[in-house]
């Protein structure tokens, strides 16, 4: 945040600078408003920018084999024009590379999800889905039983069309025992 927040400003200054020199080249003298207009202006494109496209920036240093499977989109009163091109205010996504399976519960796949938030750091929540059962829990805390499954789950039903259920039970990883 503080990186978008010295960007923009140094955007706000290079506009005006620019402005400056416009009328500097035409020997004029530039009206008292008209350079922090400009300064101003400059550092609101510079925020909207910012703001509608770090999610594109952000999933490309993801490595190749994420799978984003969920973009939330947003409206805010504090950026209107959001009412129209609503922005991408958060993402979810797994790597099938790390998936794990059970042999004695093959339909079973243990995975990371990793959220990521405008202005937030991003982090992971290990999850073990049920690919039969079109639900999932998180196994963060979980304490695990002898056969492998965890002692207390807490299922969240998912719907037979939810991405990430399609995005986890569709791998074709091999099964890794964890």
């Amino acid at each position: 945040m503080t990186v978008n927040l010295i960007v923009s400003l140094l955007m706000g200054a290079i506009a005006a600078l620019f402005a400056w020199a416009g009328f500097r080249t035409f020997k004029r003298k530039p009206p008292p408003y008209v350079l922090p207009a400009v300064a101003g202006a400059a550092i609101l494109a510079y925020t909207v920018y910012a703001d509608y496209t770090w999610a594109e920036r952000t999933e490309q240093t993801l490595p190749k084999s994420v799978v984003v499977v969920q973009r939330v989109q947003v409206d805010t009163l504090l950026a209107p024009w959001s009412y129209v091109w609503p922005m991408v205010q958060r993402f979810t996504a797994v790597d099938p590379a790390g998936f794990m399976r059970n042999s004695a519960h093959p339909d079973w796949v243990l995975f990371k999800l990793y959220l990521f938030s405008r202005y937030q750091p991003a982090h992971s929540v290990p999850m073990l889905m049920d690919c039969t059962g079109s639900r999932m829990t998180p196994v963060e805390d979980a304490n695990f039983l002898p056969d492998g499954l965890p002692a207390h789950p807490e299922w969240q039903p998912l719907a037979s069309d939810d991405p990430l259920l399609r995005a986890v039970c569709a791998s074709t990883a091999p099964p890794k025992t964890p």
